[in-house]
């Protein structure tokens, strides 16, 4: 998907059937992956962070395509007995569809829940967690933990009860996003999140 200063996203890299709803989505996708990355090559850093642009995105989409071949396989049949034998096997048990929420390809060796795409609560002021982070690197943790960092204005830090819940589950004290809300990493200390945070450009832009 990248040929020096090509790259490809959207279609122009994979195209997938229209049964699941997720192909202009899988372009978004590919392009807030590329964008922050873009701007922190702009901004100084190694343009080698551009080649984990397609080992990210490649398995992360295939799942999605895989998904829409088997539903257009169970939509599109037009063999009548075939028809007739796939009603009658719905029918006896029905079969739930669940929202697919695949990890990001390259995480495999990395702790949970890296590489996964984070929630979007509404905050006890009533925004969307977006709307108070912005497009940037988030730290989203307990008072105490974020209490304790001082941090470059390329890095949002929020501390809401609304985010509690998720922190519980998780079982951390602090999640670190990166700006296209996928989990970086968790810490249980504001070290941890120094540490997550350590190589994180503080020459960009906040806007």
């Amino acid at each position: 998907w990248r040929d020096r200063r090509l790259l490809l996203a959207g279609d122009a890299a994979h195209m997938t059937p229209p049964f699941l709803g997720q192909g202009m989505c899988a372009g978004i996708r590919d392009a807030a992956n590329l964008a922050w990355k873009l701007r922190r090559v702009l901004d100084g850093a190694d343009d080698a962070l551009l080649d984990s642009y397609a080992g990210e995105r490649r398995d992360h989409v295939r799942d999605y395509i895989e998904i829409a071949v088997r539903l257009g396989r169970v939509i599109q049949e037009t063999d009548p007995a075939a028809a007739r034998a796939r009603d009658i096997r719905l029918l006896a048990a029905p079969e739930l569809m669940h929202s697919p929420a695949p990890r990001l390809g390259g995480h495999d060796g990395r702790a949970e829940p890296a590489g996964r795409i984070a929630p979007q609560p509404v905050l006890s002021d009533g925004r969307l967690m977006d709307e108070a982070i912005g497009a940037r690197f988030a730290v989203l943790g307990r008072a105490e933990i974020v209490g304790a960092l001082v941090v470059e204005p390329c890095v949002a830090v929020l501390a809401d009860p609304a985010l509690l819940p998720w922190l519980d589950a998780l079982g951390v004290g602090a999640v670190v996003l990166r700006p296209d809300r996928y989990v970086l990493g968790t810490a249980q200390s504001a070290d941890g999140v120094r540490e997550l945070l350590r190589g994180v450009s503080h020459r960009g832009r906040t806007d």
